[in-house]
């Protein structure tokens, strides 16, 4: 089983989410909510997954 830490996450007043990036927290993200939960559920479908490699 994988875990998986997720970075802080915050919300304007407009509802745009703001990911800040743990190894540098001057790096800050934004991104619409809608492109946020198409990200997570893509990744956790396994989308982003790279293929394994056989012996």
């Amino acid at each position: 089983m994988c875990e998986v830490a997720l970075p802080p996450v915050a919300a304007d007043s407009i509802g745009t989410s703001h990911l800040r990036e743990s190894d540098d927290p001057e790096v800050v993200i934004s991104t619409t909510p809608a492109a946020l939960r198409a990200f997570l559920r893509a990744a956790k479908a396994g989308v982003f997954d790279r293929p394994s490699e056989s012996a």
